[in-house]
Formats: C-alpha cells, structure tokens, sequence
C-alpha cells in the first residue's frame, strides 16, 4: 500500500523533493524487509525522479532510466516479463514518459511497444497507469508521424490513445480531462485545425490546474509553447513557456527548466524583462 501510495503521488504531481523522501523512506522499508520485489519497483520511480529533478543521479542523461538507483538494460536482461511483469510494465511506463519528456521519441515508442495496453494484454489495463501509458504512448506518435515515413502506423496509433483517454475521461474527468484535451489538440495541429487545436490546449491547462497535477500542467503549457513557436508567433510562444518554465520550478525539475532553456535560448532574458515589467508596474500603482 505505501509503495501505490508513492506511485500515485507521483503521477498526481506531488513535489519532486517530498517525493524523493517518501520514496527514500519505503525503499528503506522494503530493504529491511527483504521484499525485493517491490524495492525495485520502487527503485525505478526514484530512479525517475532524480531524472527530472536533475540531481546528478542520472549516468546517460535524463531522458534514460539509467542511475544510481535503476539500469533498464541490466534488468531487462535479468527479469524476463513473464517472471516479473510489474516491475517489467512499471519500468517501461516510467522510460516512455522520460523519453517523451526529453524528446527521445524513438526510446520512448519501443518502452510503449513493450507494454502492448492497446491489445489488451497489460496488467495495466482498468488501472490509472493504462490511462498515463496511453496518454504518453499518443504524445510520441504524434512526435514520431512529423518526421517518420510510416506516418500511417502513428495516425492509427494516436486515434486509438485518443479512443481510449475519452472513455477515461468520462470515468474520471477531474483526473483525465486534461490528458485527453492534449492528445488531441496536438492531433488538431497536425491537420491544421489551429483554432480548434488552440481551444483544446487551453482546455488541457485549464483542466489540469484544477486537477493540480503539476508536471502535466507544466506540459501543456510547454506544448502550448511549442505551438506558437511552430505559427511564428514568437511572443505568445515565449509566454506559454515562461510559465510551463515556472511550474516545472515548483514541481522540482530542473532537468525540464534546463531542456526548455537549451529550446529556448532567450527565456531567462525574457523571464528578466517579465519580472522587470511586474516590478515597473509595482511602482507605479
């Protein structure tokens, strides 16, 4: 129980620092109880953590669940999925979400392959974790049908994530809405429906700062970003990432303040000319 409490936390978007204690604190339970199965679960999400955070626990970049507390690869050779499903599942969540994050996008599609939600045979499936698979697993074949020829298996993939985040959404809107509003705003921007696009990913925000979900608040203003970058609307584009910026702060993760600072190489001037302006506007009230 404490373990699905410190999943849930994290995909709730709980602080990273109140995370990495909490998750500190069962590992250390589970060692003292030699339940090894779960501590390696539970090593993967503090091994997730500490990527996103950008606390130098990553070997090979935060985009691979590589580190001081997980090696995909060396446990990938060790467990076979059939003898461990659930750390094999968890393990392969956690890489696809770090990849898309990082824009490791090809990483990320094989982690999803492994999980194989859309054909029924997850151990996901019904839970909370089927629905952010899907919800990552859409965002990187969206990202892959920009550059790959087989734009036709990514279509037909992204329709299914979409198919199945609606039925989620109406199980549960608070927790889901804003998941499903993304996935589809960046389908809306690949058939150039911009004004419809531009209604969803304000949908996604405002449904995800209800949800206080953090990190998937933080996203949907960095695709937002990413949306008016791709219109040359270099303004808005700068504002939506400002503030994708200011909310990966307060998640913790300065390993996604840093990647929005090498996309975007005027922000922290711009973050000055924003606080300069607040500060004038201050002054003069």
């Amino acid at each position: 129980c404490a373990s699905l409490h410190r999943y849930i936390s994290f995909f709730s978007g709980q602080p990273l620092p109140k995370f990495l204690k909490g998750v500190e604190k069962v590992s250390k339970l589970m060692k003292e109880y030699n339940s090894n199965s779960t501590l390696l679960v539970n090593l993967v999400y503090q091994q997730a953590a500490v990527n996103f955070s950008g606390s130098g626990g990553a070997s090979t970049g935060p985009a691979y669940l590589n580190g001081d507390f997980c090696d995909y690869n060396k446990i990938e050779q060790q467990f076979q999925e059939k003898t461990h499903s659930i750390l094999h599942e968890q393990m392969n969540l956690m890489q696809t979400i770090l990849a898309y994050h990082f824009a490791h996008y090809d990483t990320g599609w094989k982690s999803s392959e492994k999980i194989h939600v859309c054909g029924g045979g997850s151990i996901f499936k019904g839970f909370i974790f089927q629905y952010i698979h899907i919800f990552y697993r859409g965002l990187t074949a969206i990202a892959l049908s920009r550059n790959e020829n087989d734009k036709r298996k990514y279509a037909a993939a992204v329709k299914a994530c979409i198919k199945v985040l609606k039925i989620g959404r109406k199980k549960s809107p608070l927790n889901l809405s804003h998941q499903s509003y993304l996935l589809e705003a960046e389908l809306a921007v690949t058939k150039k429906r911009y004004a419809f696009a531009e209604r969803l990913f304000m949908l996604s925000i405002e449904h995800a700062a209800s949800a206080g979900i953090l990190h998937e608040h933080a996203l949907a203003h960095e695709r937002f970003g990413f949306y008016y970058m791709m219109r040359n609307n270099h303004e808005a584009a700068y504002e939506q990432i400002r503030v994708a910026r200011d909310l990966y702060a307060k998640w913790g993760s300065k390993a996604k303040i840093d990647f929005l600072s090498k996309k975007f190489p005027h922000l922290r001037e711009k973050q000055r000319d924003h606080r300069e302006m607040i500060e004038l506007r201050r002054h003069s009230t």
